[in-house]
C-alpha cells in the first residue's frame, strides 16, 4: 500500500510539475565498473554481495524492479524512494551450488525512474574447485 502511495504520487507530481519535473529528475550514481565482485567462492556455497545506489540527481529515486539473467543470482533493492543526496544498498544473493568451477559473469538489470531508465549491474566471482577429499 506505501509503495502504491509512493508510486501515485511521483506520477502526479510529474503530471503537474510538467517541466520542473524534467529539471528535478532522479539520477543513479553507481561506480565506474558498475561491478560486485564476489571474489572467490568454495563449490556448494551462497555468497553475497553489494554495492552503493546514490541519487546525485534532484528528484525521489524509485527503483521499480531489479532482475537477473539467471535464477541464481537474486538482487534484494530498497523499495522506498531514495531522496537527492541519499544513498542505499543493492544486494545480491549468488548461489554457486551446482555450478561449474572457474570465472563467472552476470548481469543485473536495474529499471528506475531515473534519467537513464534502464543499467546494467555486473556480478562476477570465480567459483573454487572442490576438494578432492
Amino acid at each position: 500500500m506505501r509503495r502504491l502511495l509512493t508510486y501515485i504520487l511521483v506520477i502526479a507530481g510529474l503530471i503537474s510539475g510538467g517541466v520542473q519535473a524534467r529539471e528535478k529528475s532522479a539520477r543513479i550514481g553507481l561506480p565506474a565498473d558498475r561491478t560486485i565482485d564476489l571474489g572467490l567462492i568454495d563449490g556448494d556455497s551462497l555468497q553475497t554481495g553489494h554495492i552503493t545506489i546514490r541519487n546525485i540527481g534532484e528528484g525521489p529515486l524509485v527503483i521499480t524492479r531489479v532482475f537477473a539473467d539467471c535464477s541464481c543470482a537474486v538482487p534484494s533493492y530498497p523499495h522506498d524512494p531514495i531522496a537527492p543526496g541519499d544513498s542505499a544498498r543493492l544486494s545480491v544473493r549468488y548461489d554457486g551450488r551446482g555450478m561449474r568451477h572457474g570465472p563467472f559473469l552476470k548481469i543485473l538489470k536495474l529499471r528506475s525512474n531515473a534519467d537513464t531508465p534502464l543499467l546494467h549491474i555486473f556480478v562476477k566471482g570465480t567459483i573454487r574447485r572442490p576438494q578432492k577429499k
